[in-house]
């Protein structure tokens, strides 16, 4: 777990990975290590909530506002489809400075 001195990580989609919809399915293929994935309704949404940057807990937050999910379901889930898609290349965590805009 992050230092809680330190500000909160970013999640991104990473610039190596490509998104299209095909036939109702989301297909994201990295392209630096040829993986692919086909993700759910729920994944292609946290995929589309990562065009931009956001913290863990913005991730949630946006997620509990469309979803009918417990808080602790909905970040226990978030953790793990993060750290899947972190370890494939698919997104990127960035540690924000002290003092940056959240």
């Amino acid at each position: 777990m992050a230092d809680s001195a330190a500000a909160p990580a970013t999640f991104a989609q990473s610039s190596a990975v490509v998104g299209a919809e095909i036939a109702g399915e989301t297909i994201l293929m990295n392209m630096d290590t040829a993986v692919y994935l086909e993700i759910d309704p729920v994944g292609a949404r946290i995929w589309a909530l990562l065009e931009q940057p956001r913290t863990f807990k913005a991730l949630v937050e946006a997620l509990m506002a469309e979803f009918d999910v417990d808080e602790t379901v909905c970040a226990a889930n978030t953790d793990a489809f993060l750290s899947y898609l972190a370890a494939q290349g698919f997104v990127a965590e960035r540690q924000a400075h002290k003092g940056s805009r959240q």
